[in-house]
């Protein structure tokens, strides 16, 4: 809700909501009713309170405002391309302070719903899903035995990774990402690494750090689509992500790169350099090529 697009410490939001500096902007959000203008306040007071409760004063945060809504006819097929007839409701208000991973922790001002916490990177399926009906009902299961089934938190969980796709389009989740996903490469990926056709970009912002690596049209490539929480995540495979690792490698040395990587044989099978030999051949590299038959010579 800042004009200017600046975070604050949640003790300066609440004191220039509380001394009615921000009353302007709350009229331009909600209209001229001053009773609509008190709940927002009380709202945005209540927000602000709770996050210092659980988080305390040390971070600057961004306070997002989105409306709640009720679903009259057609719940849950909007996102399916159904019709819908919504209804909105009070105004969900969320206070976030930016991190350095992946890690989303959740807290509620309302003590009906308890503190949750979990990564960005554990929320994808680990395989292709081919029965999305079969998955929904298997992910129920595992949901229900952590006491996560229809748990307010589930709406946070498929934000980061649609968010890595929407940022920077077309793209796709591959690089570091992925490879630490598959286990293929010992250190922790604290950052969201993607492919793109567009010129590289970083960003950072309340739900995570977001890297984008450029690559040429007839190399974007080697992607899948899954769905989360009715949204669409693209996502490399593990050959592809290998691929991309060390395509876009500034290493000199095809054997250094592959010694540096520390990949683990064991998570590779000959499937996937079989796969990795496809976009060799589709990039005609004389690196890949070379790297292609150390990753051979190193799994067998």
């Amino acid at each position: 809700m800042d004009p200017s697009g600046n975070r604050l410490r949640p003790s300066r939001w609440l004191e220039a909501v509380v001394k009615g500096n921000l009353d302007s902007q709350l009229r331009e959000n909600v209209g001229e009713d001053p009773g609509l203008s008190a709940e927002h306040r009380e709202l945005l007071v209540r927000a602000l309170r709770g996050f210092l409760k659980n988080f305390g004063d040390s971070e600057a945060v961004s306070i997002v405002r989105a409306p709640g809504r009720i679903n009259l006819i057609g719940m849950h097929v909007d996102h399916r391309g159904g019709c819908v007839n919504p209804v909105a409701i009070k105004e969900t208000i969320v206070v976030a302070a930016p991190r350095r991973d992946d890690r989303v922790n959740l807290a509620n001002e309302s003590a009906d719903f308890p503190p949750r916490s979990f990564r960005i990177s554990e929320e994808l399926p680990e395989k292709t899903v081919e029965d999305w009906d079969d998955w929904t009902a298997r992910n129920l299961t595992a949901l229900g035995s952590r006491g996560l089934a229809g748990d307010w938190s589930n709406y946070s969980r498929a934000a980061g990774l649609y968010l890595a796709n929407r940022l920077r389009q077309p793209s796709y989740l591959s690089l570091e990402y992925v490879l630490a996903k598959e286990g293929l490469i010992p250190e922790s990926v604290y950052s969201l690494t993607s492919v793109t056709l567009k010129t590289p970009r970083a960003y950072t912002n309340f739900i995570g750090n977001f890297t984008y690596r450029n690559i040429q049209k007839k190399l974007f490539c080697g992607y899948g689509v899954k769905m989360w929480q009715g949204k669409k995540i693209y996502l490399a495979s593990k050959a592809k992500a290998l691929f991309d690792y060390f395509y876009l490698n500034q290493a000199a040395d095809p054997g250094r790169a592959v010694t540096d990587a520390r990949i683990n044989r064991e998570g590779l099978t000959e499937k996937d350099l079989a796969e990795l030999a496809e976009y060799t051949d589709l990039a005609k590299s004389r690196k890949m090529t070379k790297i292609l038959q150390i990753m051979r010579a190193y799994v067998s």
